[in-house]
């Protein structure tokens, strides 16, 4: 039976896949990598490897904690057990919250004792919230675990919150048959911390939505500036091609009247140096005629 959070942790991932792994340097495999992936609705390309879908796996975080520092992704993506422990823990909560169908495959699959240690992790988590910070999440993910079965055996509460408030223990029975029979991770979700928490996550869902029509909205609009402004830079360059134009062919109309009187008087000049011709040639015959 897994004693510490990354054994946990392990048990986990290999219930969502289907799959028995031996450690977690395995998660960060490319195939197993991408299942896990799949199973947690990880918002990233079907086909993205564990390098390159660190960035968004960050920033999915960030988004949640408010911090970009919780997982070096760099030790993890070597396969350093409390860096892959770390993140996973992250995944796992942040599906669990987010993800109906996530919560009753470990309700149901898991058994009672790992559900109670799963349980206990994510209450540590839960009570930090966005206070979480990289030294308490090392402390919880590299945890011994055991203390909890041997405790609530001796207690016959198995039911009993261990990472949460005292007040939320209010809503578990004390009944050590109520509390054999309850699941623990069922208990968590039928906290007021964890209600509390889900309505959060759906306001977060609805603001990030928001914010992303928001910003679909800013870049049509500011598209649309960009056309206005184009379409008043042809309209302006039609404007001006336009005066070209009525320019050009009222001085063609000038050209032409020009023209015109100057073919006049040349055709005019040509005729009176034929007449001029046509008179020098008659003299002339008449001259010879007459003797001249």
């Amino acid at each position: 039976m897994a004693s510490t959070a990354d054994g946990v942790l392990l048990e986990c991932v290999s219930t969502i896949i289907g799959r028995k792994l031996r450690n977690l340097a395995q998660v960060v495999e490319d195939e197993v990598f991408l299942l896990l992936m799949s199973k947690l609705k990880a918002e990233l390309s079907s086909q993205e490897k564990f390098d390159t879908a660190s960035t968004v796996l960050q920033n999915s975080i960030k988004e949640y904690f408010l911090r970009d520092d919780l997982v070096d992704f760099e030790k993890a993506s070597r396969g350093d057990s409390l860096e892959v422990s770390k993140l996973l823990l992250l995944l796992l909560y942040m599906s669990f919250i987010a993800d109906k169908n996530m919560r009753t495959l470990l309700s149901s699959a898991l058994n009672h004792t790992l559900q109670l240690k799963l349980k206990h992790l994510f209450e540590c988590i839960q009570k930090r919230g966005s206070g979480l910070s990289p030294k308490y999440l090392s402390i919880v993910a590299s945890e011994n675990l055991d203390r909890l079965a041997s405790s609530s055996s001796s207690s016959g509460q198995e039911g009993r919150s261990w990472g949460g408030s005292s007040s939320s223990s209010v809503l578990y029975t004390s009944s050590p048959k109520a509390a054999s029979r309850q699941s623990p991770l069922r208990e968590l979700v039928q906290s007021p911390n964890f209600v509390v928490q889900r309505k959060l996550e759906s306001r977060m869902k609805d603001v990030k939505r928001l914010n992303q029509e928001l910003t679909d909205l800013e870049t049509e609009k500011q598209d649309w500036l960009v056309q206005q402004q184009i379409y008043h830079k042809r309209q302006a360059k039609l404007g001006r091609l336009s005066q070209c134009i009525n320019y050009a062919c009222f001085n063609q109309g000038k050209v032409l009247k020009k023209m015109v009187v100057v073919f006049l008087v040349v055709m005019l000049r040509i005729e009176k140096y034929l007449l001029h011709v046509s008179i020098s040639s008659q003299f002339t015959s008449l001259c010879s005629v007459g003797g001249f």
